[in-house]
C-alpha cells in the first residue's frame, strides 16, 4: 500500500504529461497510470518518448554494468552505445534502408529537382544507423516488421492501450480491428485510438449511425447522416444556445418514437467527445449563417455536408526525429 503513494509515481506522471486530470475523473492511481504507460517511459531517464513508436520507443539493452537489462529510450541507447560500442557487423538490407539517402551538396546548394545520392559504404552506412536509431534493437524495431521485436513489445503494447481507453471512459475491447491493428505493431498513436474509440461509442449510442451502416452505407457517409439528423433535432430543441447545450450536457429528452434516433440507449445521455467539438461547431456555424436570425428549421440547409475529408481517421504516426 505503501509504495502505491510514493511521491515517486506522481513525479513521473507530472513528469511525462501522462493525463492528471483523466486519472482522476477515472479513479486511477499514480502507479497504475505510470505502470499502464512503461511502453513509453525510459527507466534511466524516467522521461517519455514523444512519438511511442518505432526506434524512439524505450527499447532493453543488456548493460555490462549493475544496472543489467534495461528498458531505455534512444537518446539513452545512443549514450549508452557511444561508450560502449556494439561488435562490428555487415551492413544489411534494413540498415540502408534505415537512413536517409545523403545528397551531393553542389545538388542541394543550387536547387536541382533531380539531386544524386553520394555512393557510401557499409560501414558509414552501419554506423549512421546505430547512431540514428539507437542500436541494433532500434533499427530492428525502426523497420516495424521484426517479429521477435513486436512480440517484446505486445504486452505492453496491450496495457498502454487499455490505460488510453480507460483514461476516455472505456474498457479494451479483444474484437476491435482498431485495437488488434494496433497490437500486431501497426505504428498507431494510442491516444488517437482510443480518442477513435470514444467517438464510434458516441456515433452508435446517440445518433442513427447503425441504421445507416445496416443499409450498406460506408462508414463515413453513415457517421455524416447520422450526425446531419443528431444536429438537426439538437438546434430544433435548443436554437441558439446549441453551442453550449451539447458541451455541458443541458440536452433536454426526447420522448417521441420518431426522436429516438436523437437518444439511442437507456440511461444518461452521451455527450460528444471533445474530438467532435470542431467538426460540430463547424456545422452548426453553417447552419446558422444559413438561416440567417431566425431558428425556423424551413431554412435549415438539408443539403449541406462537412467535406468528407473531416471523417478521415488519422492515427498513424512515426519515429522520426521531431
Amino acid at each position: 500500500m505503501i509504495q502505491h503513494q510514493l511521491p515517486l509515481w506522481s513525479d513521473i506522471a507530472i513528469k511525462c504529461s501522462l493525463g492528471e486530470a483523466q486519472q482522476q475523473q477515472q479513479g486511477l492511481g499514480h502507479i497504475e497510470l505510470v505502470l499502464g504507460h512503461a511502453l513509453v517511459i525510459c527507466e534511466l531517464c524516467l522521461e517519455a518518448s514523444r512519438k511511442g513508436v518505432g526506434s524512439d520507443l524505450p527499447l532493453p539493452v543488456d548493460r555490462k554494468d549493475a544496472l543489467g537489462k534495461t528498458w531505455m529510450c534512444r537518446r539513452c541507447r545512443r549514450r549508452h552505445y557511444t561508450r560502449f560500442p556494439e561488435p562490428p557487423r555487415p551492413a544489411l538490407p534494413r540498415d540502408y534502408d534505415s537512413v536517409p539517402s545523403p545528397l551531393d551538396p553542389e545538388d542541394a546548394q543550387d536547387g536541382h529537382d533531380e539531386a544524386h545520392p553520394i555512393a557510401h559504404t557499409d560501414d558509414t552506412v552501419l554506423a549512421r544507423a546505430r547512431s540514428l536509431h539507437g542500436g541494433d534493437i532500434g533499427i530492428l524495431a525502426h523497420q516495424g516488421d521484426d517479429y521477435n521485436t513486436n512480440h517484446l513489445l505486445r504486452r505492453r503494447r496491450r496495457k498502454m492501450l487499455a490505460t488510453k481507453l480507460t483514461l476516455v471512459g472505456l474498457k479494451f475491447r479483444s474484437d476491435s480491428k482498431l485495437c488488434g491493428t494496433y497490437l500486431r505493431g501497426s505504428w498507431y498513436d494510442p491516444s488517437r485510438v482510443a480518442a477513435v474509440m470514444k467517438e464510434m461509442e458516441w456515433y452508435y449510442a446517440e445518433t442513427s449511425y447503425w441504421d445507416f451502416m445496416s443499409e450498406d452505407f460506408e462508414s463515413a457517409m453513415s457517421k455524416t447522416e447520422g450526425l446531419a439528423e443528431w444536429v438537426q433535432i439538437l438546434v430544433r430543441d435548443h436554437g441558439w444556445g446549441a453551442r453550449e447545450t451539447y458541451k455541458t450536457g443541458a440536452i433536454v429528452e426526447t420522448t417521441t418514437e420518431d426522436e429516438q434516433l436523437h437518444h439511442r440507449r437507456d440511461g444518461a445521455r452521451l455527450l460528444p467527445p471533445p474530438s467532435l467539438w470542431p467538426l460540430i461547431d463547424g456545422w452548426l456555424q453553417h447552419m446558422f449563417e444559413h438561416m440567417g436570425g431566425s431558428v425556423d428549421m424551413e431554412l435549415w440547409d438539408q443539403t449541406y455536408r462537412p467535406d468528407p475529408g473531416a471523417f478521415t481517421i488519422s492515427i498513424e504516426t512515426d519515429d522520426e526525429e521531431e
